[in-house]
């Protein structure tokens, strides 16, 4: 084949040849997002409500505890922190990160428009656990482009134990709170398989 056949073979099927190259560019595209999701960085930040106790005070001297102290150190002089964000369900959810005085060893996060005391029954759990995850993440993203690891710091993400301990169990995917899906115009646990 000549270089004129080929270039007449190409004016011939010039849509075809269209076609499939803006189908390997979109190809390319979602292969692109795909491999940027599942790259994204998971963290685990370690229970406040588990924290290392002696004698009934916080043991100060752990170094979980110190870690922490040093991470929020780093993070002080940007905080409060007030962010509103609309999660992958739509809802708008706002939260401030702060600090409290004397308290050194934890950060406290506000957050409007996640309920915590919802029921497990409610058929908007999966939504409000989502919103959740999506909050967390915000929080997260900030704390890393400021030089902070997340999984490194103690957060405080309701104002008493027993919301505390809902929060800590909804924040990464587990048996007890799968991945949230939606289906069917629904956010629900995905089923596993």
């Amino acid at each position: 084949m000549s270089l004129n056949n080929i270039r007449n073979t190409l004016v011939q099927h010039k849509v075809f040849f269209i076609f499939g190259l803006v189908i390997v560019v979109l190809l390319t595209i979602v292969i692109a997002q795909q491999i940027i999701r599942f790259s994204k960085p998971s963290y685990t930040p370690p229970a406040s409500s588990q924290q290392p106790v002696i004698g009934g005070k916080l043991d100060t001297s752990d170094p979980q505890v110190q870690q922490s102290k040093n991470f929020l150190d780093i993070i002080k002089p940007k905080l409060p922190h007030d962010e509103t964000l609309t999660t992958s369900t739509g809802t708008k959810v706002s939260y401030t990160a702060f600090t409290k005085t004397p308290d050194q060893y934890d950060l406290y996060v506000a957050i409007r428009g996640v309920d915590f005391t919802i029921p497990k029954e409610d058929p908007k759990l999966a939504q409000t656990v989502r919103d959740f995850r999506d909050t967390a993440d915000s929080l997260y993203s900030f704390l890393a482009s400021n030089g902070v690891n997340p999984s490194a710091i103690y957060i405080v993400w309701a104002d008493n134990l027993p919301n505390q301990k809902v929060a800590e169990s909804w924040l990464n995917v587990s048996g007890e709170f799968p991945k949230v899906i939606k289906q069917d115009g629904k956010y629900i646990f995905e089923k596993s398989k």
